[in-house]
């Protein structure tokens, strides 16, 4: 097959979803959003209110601000995760250096590739570090003649949080399982941090998070947190509220009296509250339940 589909302009947008039966009272409006949002970008929410996805049909009554608030709960879900998502990288990197600069008595320890794992591209996050040019970076370079390589408090930081997950899969087992520890967790916790650069890599650069599936799956094993035990499934290991309950479990190391969690909640009944049409409440309330602990109102 050979891909054929024409670039709409905006009012051809607007009105192939208006033939497909999406309820509109405002057409400059609704170009307006499409101008600002993108009809491909805006078309994974109006699947919910679809009838018959062969044709893209829509449910009788569906408006564009039914899809338009699916969207809007989307970006406010990804701003609350980042919250998160960022209390749990600072700690990594932190907690990470602290304890290995305690461990090897070596302020440089990432330049020493005995630290790591045989098979860990260690020239990859050298290059990472030196290419740095944050003003720290340089104040260093200023005033140090040697070593020449910035300490290891100044390359955590330095360092993306894909990077940082990397050292923790590549250090040695004793190492590893020891900053594990630091978060009252065991070595599963290497896989948890690799999800979370996913979820973290996706709310940063504004990609849909709801009712997505990741390509990392969370391990299905009793090492968790009592607190976890059969949390995790083959029915949410590789989804959204599966992330949530680990994300959820780091912050409770990380910042237990972080207000995050009672925030999520907040934003999906306001979600539950704002979606008024019979046919497709169940379907979106049972989604969105699934990222409250415990199931949803």
């Amino acid at each position: 097959m050979t891909f054929a589909k024409p670039a709409l302009s905006l009012s051809d947008q607007r009105l192939k979803l208006e033939s497909r039966g999406l309820v509109m009272t405002d057409a400059a409006r609704v170009e307006r959003y499409l101008g600002a949002i993108g009809y491909y970008r805006l078309s994974a929410y109006t699947r919910p209110f679809q009838q018959d996805f062969a044709t893209h049909a829509f449910h009788s009554g569906v408006t564009f601000d039914d899809v338009l608030n699916l969207y809007i709960f989307d970006r406010r879900l990804r701003l609350i995760l980042l919250d998160a998502l960022e209390r749990v990288e600072v700690a990594l990197r932190t907690r990470l250096n602290d304890l290995m600069c305690q461990r090897t008595g070596d302020t440089h320890w990432y330049t020493d590739r005995a630290n790591s794992d045989d098979r860990y591209d260690h020239a990859r996050l050298l290059a990472e570090v030196r290419s740095h040019k944050d003003d720290f970076v340089t104040s260093y370079q200023a005033k140090y003649a040697a070593p020449a390589d910035i300490p290891a408090w100044m390359a955590m930081q330095a360092i993306s949080f894909g990077a940082a997950q990397k050292v923790l899969l590549n250090l040695k087992r004793r190492e590893q399982q020891a900053v594990c520890q630091t978060f009252g967790m065991d070595r599963y916790m290497v896989t948890w941090v690799y999800a979370l650069t996913i979820l973290r890599n996706h709310c940063a650069h504004h990609a849909r998070t709801w009712n997505r599936t990741f390509h990392v799956n969370l391990p299905l094993n009793g090492a968790a947190p009592a607190s976890m035990r059969g949390a995790i499934t083959p029915a949410n290991h590789n989804i959204l509220d599966g992330y949530v309950l680990v994300l959820d479990t780091f912050m409770q190391h990380v910042s237990p009296g972080s207000q995050w969690w009672s925030r999520l909640q907040k934003l999906v009944q306001e979600y539950h509250d704002s979606t008024p049409h019979a046919f497709h409440q169940a379907d979106v309330q049972r989604r969105a339940a699934h990222l409250l602990r415990g199931g949803g109102p």
